[in-house]
């Protein structure tokens, strides 16, 4: 999905991108644009800041805040060159940010990178397992997370989620290392990667949308699942949870595999 007002760059784009084999969508203006991902579920968007009808950065706000079937992957593309836009784009929920005038190869490199952090987590025997959590993915596509809660009464209550790309690798990743501290520069490396440039602040943000997805899920429990561990990071914390109708708490993920599907952009 593409978000630009200038024509001349959109064209550019829109080629660049289909040459390279992305299926794109066009929109010229933010409120369009906002439409069109609440509508056709990209897996990239590529924002420009500067829009009419609305300002990427409420854009870029806007996604990152909705329960999106699909949550995709934004790229900013702008003029801007400021470091204070930069921080807030990143800091609101982007993945990269890229000023004007742009290298089309290294652009069609970056996206690249973007995708393969999704490639990496689609290992169909990655298992691991915690004295309380219980965790199996066996399916190739990691858009839907299952999630079954076990109450006192043996009643199986199902309940269908969906993580964002960033959640799911940032929830991966913690949940492996279950009450393992780790740092911002790791989970930076572990999730982001080496290739990118990304802001420290980005990972606390991702935190922060992780806990509230956490806790829409499992609202009995009051105390986090990440926790916070003064000037060293985040660790997910390994503990036996009960409540009054919840004698013990386990929980098994499985990806659900609704087949390969194309990038679109």
């Amino acid at each position: 999905m593409i978000i630009e007002d200038d024509c001349c760059t959109s064209e550019l784009l829109d080629f660049l991108l289909t040459q390279d084999g992305y299926a794109c969508q066009v929109a010229h203006d933010g409120i369009t644009g906002l439409e069109a991902v609440h509508n056709s579920y990209p897996d990239l968007v590529i924002l420009d800041l500067n829009l009419p009808g609305m300002s990427g950065l409420e854009v870029c706000c806007k996604i990152r805040c909705a329960s999106l079937e699909k949550d995709p992957y934004i790229l900013c593309l702008t003029g801007k060159t400021g470091k204070v836009d930069k921080i807030a784009s990143l800091s609101t929920g982007a993945d990269l940010y890229m000023t004007k005038p742009f290298d089309p190869d290294e652009l069609l490199v970056q996206i690249r990178v973007l995708f393969r952090r999704h490639e990496r987590l689609k290992k169909p025997d990655l298992s691991f397992s915690t004295a309380h959590f219980d965790f199996g993915f066996d399916g190739k596509n990691l858009s839907n997370v299952r999630i079954f809660l076990r109450k006192k009464s043996a009643q199986q209550v199902e309940v269908t989620y969906e993580f964002s790309t960033s959640e799911r690798g940032l929830f991966v990743f913690l949940a492996r290392n279950a009450g393992l501290v780790q740092s911002r520069d790791k989970i930076l490396a572990a999730v982001w990667g080496q290739e990118t440039d990304v802001a420290l602040r980005t990972v606390d943000a991702a935190v922060s949308r992780l806990r509230k997805r956490l806790n829409h899920i499992f609202p009995e429990y009051s105390s986090p699942f990440v926790e916070t561990v003064e000037l060293l990071g985040y660790r997910f914390v390994d503990v036996e949870r009960t409540s009054s109708d919840v004698v013990s708490f386990s929980s098994q993920l499985r990806l659900v595999d609704s087949g390969k599907t194309d990038e679109a952009c």
